[in-house]
């Protein structure tokens, strides 16, 4: 008998403490139908929770995802295979998904591969009419794509916080109006790896949400004491890259404690997001090591870029210590507050310590405002680049930059709107 690899994923949010997602079905993996002997699903903890700071993934075979996704990999039989999920509790009660009289899911595959199963739970009362497995091809499963990678598309992009005083203060360009445009955008451009800044836990759970059908998981927490606040999330195409760890480190002087604070800097706290992957690159498996930030703004207007600075330096030394000795190519994305013009200047410090600059030579302010004049800090304009991505790595380089200006018409509206305040940048690494 021939079999295929599929990695179930569901999307389950109305999960218990001490419950677990099961996929129980019609073959020996799945349990032949015995809830007792049901495929266990796993999830990880999500944005928000203090807990999805750091981790690791040791055993490649079970990809755990964020909450409210659950998943695992099994090896099916070729041909049809039908299959249910089930909630089990901690004491190993089981209840069915939707309706246990309703319809079976089905997948069908008839050649051997890795394939992506992607669906929500059906809770109680489901529309039968939408009822089935995401489809793709006609078989409930997407073949994943070829795994090697000729370059690695990148994107840092400040999607703006929502918050109640964003929402007063940004009118017509305020999150809940703008939300379905971004995501948009990010499916049509379908970057690799998606360094954000400043979305809120809410807006990170939502971007994965729409995203996750994609191909995509992320790494990251919030940046208070609770894990709660801004997050600085990285996003990456897992059917591309695999993840092997990760850690949210603070920008202070005691970076493992939550929440900390640099001495003169804001109120905000900052921090470092750090990812390790594994990529095939031109045909040679890389390990390819992620970081993400938001640097403060004390001094920006005046051009004082001292706590920035000082900020960047110890980025540098919290990925050298993530990196270790170990060979690996660098990527490091983020809105860094400052320009590359000053002679003291996050810029300078991390250039020096060997990245380089992928949009070195743009000269397009990437801090816009809605209104492309600046917003309410007409300052950032005139510091023209303070958005980039570095790149760290022996034989490769950043190609094709771009300050990405593409923007949406809104329905009913004949002006352009932006999808943020600040533009978007990508490159591709490779």
């Amino acid at each position: 008998m021939s079999f295929a690899s599929f990695d179930f994923e569901c999307w389950a949010d109305k999960t218990a403490l001490g419950e677990q997602i099961g996929v129980v079905g019609s073959c020996d993996a799945l349990g032949n139908w015995n809830p007792a002997a049901c495929l266990r699903l796993h999830t990880r903890p999500p944005c928000g929770v203090l807990d999805a700071g750091s981790g690791s993934v040791d055993n490649a075979m079970v990809r755990a995802k964020p909450f409210p996704v659950w998943c695992s990999r099994a090896e099916l039989p070729l041909g049809d295979v039908e299959y249910k999920y089930v909630v089990v509790t901690a004491d190993g009660d089981v209840s069915w998904e939707g309706d246990l009289g309703g319809p079976n899911r089905i997948i069908s595959v008839n050649s051997s591969g890795l394939y992506a199963v992607r669906d929500k739970f059906w809770y109680p009362t489901p529309s039968w009419t939408n009822a089935g497995a995401f489809q793709e091809k006609g078989s409930g499963a997407i073949e994943m794509p070829p795994a090697e990678m000729s370059n690695i598309y990148v994107c840092s992009f400040n999607i703006r916080y929502d918050t109640p005083e964003s929402q007063v203060h940004d009118e017509e360009d305020r999150w809940d109006l703008r939300k379905e445009a971004v995501i948009e955008f990010l499916q049509q451009r379908s970057f690799d790896i998606i360094g954000f800044q400043e979305p809120c836990v809410h807006q990170v759970q939502w971007l994965f949400e729409q995203l996750w059908k994609d191909g995509y998981s992320y790494v990251g927490t919030g940046r208070e004491k609770d894990g709660t606040g801004e997050a600085t999330a990285i996003f990456y195409r897992e059917d591309k890259l695999e993840l092997r760890r990760w850690k949210t480190s603070w920008l202070s002087e005691t970076p493992n404690a939550a929440g900390s604070l640099l001495p003169g800097a804001s109120h905000c706290p900052r921090t470092l997001t750090c990812l390790e992957l594994n990529g095939n690159i031109q045909g040679t498996m890389q390990r390819v090591c992620c970081f993400n930030t938001h640097l403060d703004f004390v001094g920006l207007k005046e051009k004082h870029f001292a706590v920035q600075t000082t900020m960047a330096e110890i980025a540098l030394r919290l990925m050298d210590d993530f990196c270790s000795a170990a060979p690996s190519l660098r990527i490091f994305t983020g809105d860094f507050n400052s320009d590359r013009i000053s002679e003291r200047s996050p810029h300078a410090v991390i250039t020096k310590a060997g990245y380089q600059d992928a949009g070195e030579g743009d000269t397009l302010p990437t801090f816009q405002g809605f209104d492309l004049k600046g917003g309410t800090c007409a300052a950032n304009n005139e510091l023209g680049t303070i958005d980039y991505i570095f790149v760290k790595g022996q034989g490769l380089k950043a190609m094709d930059f771009e300050a990405i200006q593409d923007n949406y018409i809104r329905a009913g509206e004949k002006r352009s709107r932006q999808f943020s305040d600040h533009l978007p940048i990508a490159a591709r690494i490779g």
